[in-house]
Parts: structure tokens; sequence; C-alpha cells
């Protein structure tokens, strides 16, 4: 292994590290500000700057990008995604040391089998060499109606889980209408290629509606049942679309698309079990929920 490689493997650990810290931190800083209401995004935006910590897990979580990115420039993808992988597993052990108290025997197990199958699905995406051809606005629109409508399920049910496995479609969803964006552009796009194309407000609104959907899944428990699913979608969502909407190949090998299957199956699996976990690891204390949910919106008192 060349040393930029491993720098890169560096940087890649580095970023997994300082993305959950910044998770955990938004969580707990969330779980105290007012309830955050998605159709008055600026209003919800001023409630978690004012909310105790919130600020630097969000300043913590770009640092966490900063590294990602920087880690992408040194090693090949494949690689950074392993182990970004291990990002759920290492949430589950953080959250248990903040609280000093060990995981339940479930939640071990989720995150045991979600990593598992991030691991693999990069591994099987490591063979596929071609690219896809991109998609019309037609073939996504197609795939965002479905989306879109399970995001409103989740975010109406209410739950933690739900409201986080929202916030990772959406967040998936935007990185397909990055990969699609990419495609549109130029070979050396100048700046107003970039704002000429409408795909990239579509990337921004997916973008931020994630974010304000994730908060607010923050709100609704802790942060091992809002992130869990929220990785999980955000992973599964754009590889599946590449495949089915965007023209990406399948690996070559029989025994590599056999993997991929298990792998979605496998993650899926870990995601549910550490979303329905329940433990004093996962629970905020009792006397902050009355505080936050009576500033619900009307007809939200039953999600």
């Amino acid at each position: 292994m060349s040393g930029t490689v491993f720098a890169g493997l560096v940087l890649a650990l580095a970023s997994t590290v300082a993305l959950n810290a910044g998770f955990l931190l938004q969580q707990r800083g969330a779980a105290r500000a007012p309830a955050l209401e998605l159709r008055r995004p600026v209003r919800s935006a001023g409630a978690l700057l004012h909310a105790p910590g919130w600020t630097l897990g969000f300043v913590i979580g770009l640092g966490g990008w900063a590294f990602y990115l920087a880690a992408l420039a040194r090693a090949p993808l494949s690689l950074v995604q392993t182990v970004a992988a291990g990002g759920i597993g290492l949430l589950v052990i953080m959250s248990a040391v903040l609280v000093r108290r060990a995981p339940t025997p479930r939640q071990t197990t989720g995150a045991l089998l979600a990593t598992a199958g991030l691991v693999a699905l990069a591994v099987s995406a490591k063979d596929v060499t071609a690219a896809g051809h991109g998609a019309s606005g037609t073939a996504f629109t197609l795939l965002a109606i479905p989306i879109l409508a399970a995001v409103a399920l989740g975010v109406a049910r209410g739950s933690a889980a739900s409201t986080g496995a929202a916030a990772g479609l959406l967040y998936g969803l935007g990185d397909v209408a990055t990969k699609i964006l990419l495609a549109a552009l130029p070979a050396h796009p100048g700046a107003l290629d970039v704002l000429a194309e409408p795909f990239l407000y579509v990337v921004l609104a997916c973008h931020g509606a994630a974010f304000l959907t994730l908060q607010r899944a923050f709100q609704r428990g802790g942060p091992i049942a809002s992130v869990a699913p929220m990785t999980a979608a955000t992973n599964l969502l754009p590889m599946a679309a590449g495949v089915l909407v965007l023209g990406d190949p399948l690996p070559s090998s029989a025994v590599l698309v056999a993997l991929r299957g298990v792998a979605f199956a496998t993650t899926a699996l870990g995601a549910v079990l550490l979303a329905e976990s329940r433990s004093a690891v996962e629970e905020r204390p009792r006397e902050e929920r009355p505080r936050v949910s009576t500033t619900l919106a009307p007809g939200a008192q039953g999600a």
C-alpha cells in the first residue's frame, strides 16, 4: 500500500469519527430545541443554532465531510467507503461511551449486520468499472414520485426511525440528482453552466430538506434509532437507482451480484434492528420531552 493511499484511509477514519461525533452532538442539541417545523425552515434553523452544543456538532460534521473529500482525493472510492461503512458500529460504541452503558445485544447485532452489509456493498461495487449513461428528467421524476411518497409517510409516522429513513431517502435522492447533474455538465463547466442546470436546484432542495428532516428525527429519538436508517437509506437508494435508472452495470461476476443482493438485505435488517432497539443508550431524559412536544404544529401531536 502506498503512502498516499494509507493517508487516504487515515483521513477516511477521521471522517467517520468526526461525522458520528457531529451526529451525537447535533442530536443532543436538537432534543433540547423547540420542535422543528419543515414548513418554516428559516425559523427551525435559527432554533437549532441557539440549541446548546448543536453548532459545535454541525461544525465537527462539516470537518468530517472535508476529511471525506480529502480521503477520496488520495484513496479509491471502494476503500474509502469500506472504512466509512464502519460508521454505524462506531456510532453505537460512541453512544454507549457517552452514557457509560454497554449497547444492548439487539444494538450490537444490528450494528454488526449493518456494518457487514455496507462493507459487502463497497466490495461488490469495486468490480464495477464502467459508468452509467445518466438519466432523463422523466426517469428521475418516475423515481422521485414513490420516494417522495415514502418520505411523506415516514415524516407523518413521526418516529425517530421513520423520520430518519425519510431523511436518508432525501439524501439518496439528492445523490442521484447529483450524478445526473454531473453527467449533464460539459467537460469543463463554468459557473454559468452549473447555474443553468435545473438539477442543481433539485440537489439543493433534496439535501436541504434531508438536513431538516434528520434534525426532526433527532428530536423524536436517540442518534442510533435515527442515524442507522438514515445511513442505510442514503447508501442503498443511490446504488439501486444507479442500476435501475442511471444505467450503471451490475458486477461482472455472478458471485458479486449475489453478494450485493445479500448485502442489501443484511444492511436493511441491521438498520431495522437498530431502529427498533430501545435502551438507556437511546432514551433522552424524560423531563426534556414535554418541553419539545408542546411546541408541535397542529396535527403533529398524534404523529
